[in-house]
Formats: C-alpha cells, structure tokens, sequence
C-alpha cells in the first residue's frame, strides 16, 4: 500500500471521529445509536441466558439418560442372572438325575459330566 494512500485513510478516519464527537448528546442520531448499542445488549443477555437454561436443560436431560442407562444395565443384568440361575437349577437337575444313572457306570463319564457342569457355571 502507498504512504500517501495510507495516509490520506488514517486522515478520512480522524475526520469521522471528530464528525461523530461532534454530534450532540440529544440528537436524534445519537439516541438512535444508544437505542440500537441497548437493544444489541440486550438480545445479547436473551441469548445467553437461553444458552444457559438450555445447557442446564442439556445436564438434566444427560442425568436422565444415564438414569434410564443404569437402569436398563441393573435389567439385563438381573433377566441375565435369572436365566443363568435357571440354567444352574436345571442342570443341577439332571445332573443328579445323570449321576444316579452314571453311578453304577464309570468314573469316567462321571468326571466328564463334573466338568461339564462346572464350565457352564
């Protein structure tokens, strides 16, 4: 950029300055402007309050969810250990059907049955 270029923005600039400070306080522009400066903070404050609740709307939606979470966890877990513990007695069932069959058998397939039934516990 040229220097006199430069210059002459830096003097358009210092003549805006002094044109703005010169309007008086009650004129109709200035109190338009102080009227807008107003409105812009406001809207600004709206806005951020609104950020706010929506983020603590956000955090109380998150508990529920994480709420609705452990509690569908907590579910699956008992349907879990209640199929299981309905697995054991039914196995515990025949095993000691199996066991009354196998007793005049081996101890082979009896020790095999043992295992079998440990592993599934």
């Amino acid at each position: 950029m040229d220097n006199t270029l430069l210059q002459r923005k830096v003097f358009r600039l210092q003549n805006l300055k002094n044109i703005i400070r010169a309007i008086p306080k009650n004129n109709i522009l200035q109190q338009l402007v102080g009227s807008i400066t107003t409105i812009k903070r406001r809207i600004k404050q709206l806005y951020f309050k609104e950020l706010k609740g929506n983020r603590a709307l956000n955090q109380i939606t998150k508990i529920e969810i994480t709420e609705l979470q452990k509690q569908q966890i907590k579910d699956t877990q008992k349907t879990e250990n209640n199929s299981r513990q309905q697995n054991i007695k039914k196995l515990q069932v025949k095993f000691k059907v199996s066991h009354k069959m196998i007793k005049n058998d081996s101890d082979e397939t009896y020790i095999q049955l043992l295992i079998h039934y440990i592993l599934l516990i």
